[in-house]
């Protein structure tokens, strides 16, 4: 009989952990699974992505705060063997109540971020601090990223051996279906290129500020949305680099963009395990990030990752143009580097490992 798996997820949006949801319920069994997705409100494209026979659930919440009794409801309709929640927030949300529901559930989550950062951008974030003290009623929390595992453990007290780290991971034949035959550069130009949230933590106006330092034949792609986007539009005039500077909205195939750059900037203050590092180094482009608290490091330190120590914009300049102008990096090298430690086909059957476990797993 196949196992009944629940995953909870905000929306569909073109996030980091939306696009991990389906590359992984992509690639499990269907012949030992039968999965649903349960999202608060069915806002954005990637459910167009998802492979045929897996079901959602739209509950049209606007808030995870008002979300407990719809959610209440799928689970006594579906009587899933597994709830699966996929974003930090919802998982301490729903932890609180899982006292509440079936002892015969097997409750896993997947945490998507630094939990002791984010939860300072809560409108709540005591609430949320208090919620993820909680978490330990959880069978497994699954973290991207040793330090994200860290951070749980010191800031929330989460018993160490409820946790597996598994990395993001990359589908190499969904980066192959998705590239181009023919990239258009123009000779003696340099792109660069942000995919990302334009979120406030993300610091894309660094960005933006360094691409001012550099010379007329830089230019920088920003793929992306969200609630920064009209500061950065503001930066972008101020420093008069319009003529410079794309920026994509709603783009649910970046890999030709990845195709067509010379490197992958990131600037954020804290990531979990950034999966437009892996997207980067599966179509060959090196990436350069600062030394931040999270998962990005270990990311990083691969061939074609470079962290940079100082913190400065003079620093990130320079590392730019020693990587488009001058470091002999090999292309085919960070693809293979990749595919040999984040190929999904080896991720996949750690998940099964977790999903296959017997559901009667003792709560505490």
């Amino acid at each position: 009989m196949k196992k009944k798996i629940l995953f909870i997820i905000p929306n569909f949006l073109n996030g980091g952990s939306e696009k991990a949801l389906i590359r992984t319920v992509n690639n499990l069994n269907s012949d030992y699974y039968s999965i649903t997705i349960l999202c608060l409100k069915k806002t954005g494209g990637n459910a167009d992505f998802l492979k045929p026979g897996i079901n959602i659930i739209d509950i049209n919440t606007p808030s995870v705060y008002f979300s407990i009794f719809k959610i209440a409801q799928a689970i006594k309709s579906i009587r899933p063997d597994i709830v699966f929640g996929w974003m930090g927030y919802i998982n301490a949300y729903l932890s609180f109540f899982i006292p509440f529901f079936s002892k015969k559930i097997n409750w896993l989550c997947r945490e998507s971020g630094i939990a002791g950062e984010m939860n300072k951008q809560h409108r709540f974030p005591w609430l949320f601090n208090y919620l993820y003290k909680t978490c330990n009623r959880y069978n497994t929390i699954i973290c991207q990223s040793n330090y994200m595992a860290k951070d749980l453990v010191n800031n929330f007290g989460i018993q160490p051996q409820k946790i597996k780290i598994i990395n993001n991971s990359i589908d190499f034949n969904e980066i192959e279906n998705n590239k181009i035959k023919t990239i258009i550069k123009e000779t003696g130009k340099f792109y660069l290129l942000y995919v990302g949230g334009l979120r406030i933590e993300k610091r894309v106006e660094l960005i933006i500020e360094t691409l001012a330092t550099l010379s007329k034949n830089y230019l920088l792609t920003i793929v992306g949305s969200g609630d920064q986007l009209d500061k950065i539009l503001s930066s972008v005039e101020s420093y008069q680099l319009g003529h410079r500077v794309e920026i994509i909205s709603n783009c649910y195939n970046p890999v030709p963009y990845y195709q067509r750059t010379d490197c992958l900037l990131l600037a954020s203050l804290h990531e979990g395990f950034p999966n437009v590092v892996l997207e980067a180094f599966s179509c060959g482009c090196p990436v350069i990030g600062f030394n931040i608290r999270g998962g990005a490091n270990e990311a990083l330190n691969n061939y074609g990752g470079f962290i940079l120590q100082n913190k400065t914009i003079q620093d990130f300049a320079d590392k730019i143009r020693s990587v488009c102008e001058n470091e002999k990096i090999e292309h085919d090298e960070i693809i293979r580097n990749c595919k040999e430690k984040y190929d999904i086909k080896d991720v996949i059957p750690v998940y099964n490992s977790l999903l296959l476990q017997n559901n009667d797993s003792a709560k505490n």
